[in-house]
């Protein structure tokens, strides 16, 4: 599982935005989503458009993923309210880490109360890749 690193001070001036950020965790019937705290989103400098930006866990820079953008539709509001949850998924004997954007905490709820019915697995990862 995906944990948060401490605060560096030191990062402090390369920091946009802070995100409440959440760890989504796979398991059989899905995936439980759990909160990791709040973290700074940082510029994610020569990406892709739809890729909004890093957060910074465990010394890796995990990449930001806006799917609206990915998808071709209007990026999502970077608003105080904004929200990221983490996916976590072994690859080739590895561990591969990617976030999603959500305008707010009553979209990731929303997520929760839906039972994750939409969030299929691989077309998820699909959508995540950078």
């Amino acid at each position: 599982m995906v944990h948060p690193n401490p605060t560096n001070s030191s990062d402090e001036s390369s920091c946009e935005h802070h995100v409440t950020t959440f760890t989504a965790v796979e398991n059989e019937s899905g995936f439980q989503i759990m909160i990791a705290g709040c973290m700074k989103l940082h510029s994610a400098g020569n990406m892709p458009r739809f890729v909004r930006g890093t957060i910074t866990m465990q010394g890796a820079n995990i990449p930001v993923v806006d799917l609206d953008a990915r998808a071709g539709r209007s990026p999502k509001d970077l608003s105080d309210e904004a929200c990221v949850i983490l996916f976590e998924k072994k690859k080739a004997g590895r561990t591969v880490a990617a976030g999603a954007l959500y305008k707010d905490v009553a979209e990731v709820l929303d997520l929760v109360r839906k039972k994750h019915s939409h969030l299929d697995r691989d077309r998820l990862w699909s959508e995540l890749a950078v």
